[in-house]
């Protein structure tokens, strides 16, 4: 039986929306509040999209066959990424980014790799957000392992293993992002219970629109109300505001975007995610040379917000134009064979 169309249509809302967040919040210009917004819950969006979309089925599997499954459609984009953009960095951005004056050796980013770590700028995986690669795979791990619990063990081990990950010292990084899939695994297990209980489907329109609002509005207001949230930092401020915010915002979105109709462009973007969000950082760098080396414009025109609103979305909408070669030509990247 086939999922219904209302459930990929927003999902593909969502993912479209959550990549240009996350583009956005990489451009230097925002402002605290809209910053701080962003940070609030665009991460956990995407961990309980990922949540949402793992089958019962799957956690079902036998270890070496879940195993098998979560490292081929994960592990090959990261390699691919960390070792396109690590040439990138070596030859180009280490000499004329924002890297040129910190006199990095050039094995420092590899062996960040090899950690699996975007936590620490002095070492950490090139670009950093390349982080959430490890991050939902060992989530993936913890989900599997926490599904085994039997009654009510599930949702207990989860939330209690989430909390320690809330308290887990910033400056303390473990291998493969394991102390911010900690918290991660959390937002993966809220959305694979969303699904099982249809939260999002069984609701009337009426029941979308005013729930999605006070719950969009509600997680905004305590966005605000907290401090600098960013998970790949293991920094959260009050550790259970912001697990509120992010689920209160995350499940605002999902009742409002479930309103739309389906799009083409979203569905586009959601599909290409996989390739926008490994690769914005260094498009940036260069989008930022044309406008210095090109159009001799001072660095800091970089901090225009309009220039950096557009720039955005140029980044979101021109990624994607590659993937058909990407697909052709290295398609582990989508967790795909090569075609015979």
């Amino acid at each position: 039986m086939s999922e219904p169309k209302l459930r990929n249509h927003w999902i593909d809302h969502l993912k479209a929306f959550g990549i240009f967040l996350v583009v956005y919040g990489h451009s230097f210009s925002l402002d605290w509040g809209i910053n701080q917004w962003i940070y609030s819950f665009h991460m956990p969006l995407f961990f309980l999209i990922s949540g949402y979309l793992i089958r019962e089925q799957e956690l079902a599997l036998g270890w070496w066959a879940f195993t098998k499954k979560t490292l081929s459609s994960l592990l090959p984009a990261y390699v691919i990424f960390v070792a396109v953009c690590y040439v990138v960095w070596l030859f180009v951005l280490r000499h004329f980014g924002a890297d040129a004056g910190d006199a990095i050796p050039w094995y420092r980013p590899l062996l960040a790799a090899l950690w699996g770590t975007g936590t620490l700028d002095s070492f950490s995986v090139f670009p950093i957000v390349l982080w959430f690669f490890p991050c939902l795979i060992v989530s993936r791990f913890l989900l599997y392992l926490f599904h085994r619990a039997p009654g009510f063990g599930f949702p207990i081990v989860s939330s209690v293993v989430c909390v320690a990950g809330l308290f887990w010292p910033s400056d303390r990084v473990l291998p493969w992002e394991l102390e911010t899939a900690l918290v991660a695994q959390f937002f993966l297990m809220i959305g694979f219970f969303a699904k099982s209980r249809s939260i999002v489907e069984s609701r009337s329109k009426t029941v979308r629109i005013v729930l999605g609002a006070c719950l969009l509005a509600a997680g905004s207001i305590g966005a605000f109300v907290n401090g600098d949230v960013e998970m790949r930092t293991s920094v959260y401020s009050n550790g259970l505001l912001f697990l509120g915010n992010a689920i209160a915002i995350s499940f605002g979105l999902c009742l409002l975007a479930s309103l739309l109709p389906g799009s083409r462009l979203s569905r586009f973007l959601s599909r290409e995610t996989i390739l926008i969000f490994p690769l914005h950082p260094i498009v940036f760098s260069v989008l930022f040379g044309i406008y210095v080396f090109v159009f001799r414009q001072d660095l800091s025109i970089r901090e225009n917000p309009w220039l950096a609103f557009f720039s955005s979305i140029l980044i979101t909408l021109g990624i994607p134009v590659f993937a058909p070669i990407v697909r052709r030509f290295c398609p582990w990247v989508y967790g795909l064979r090569p075609k015979a």
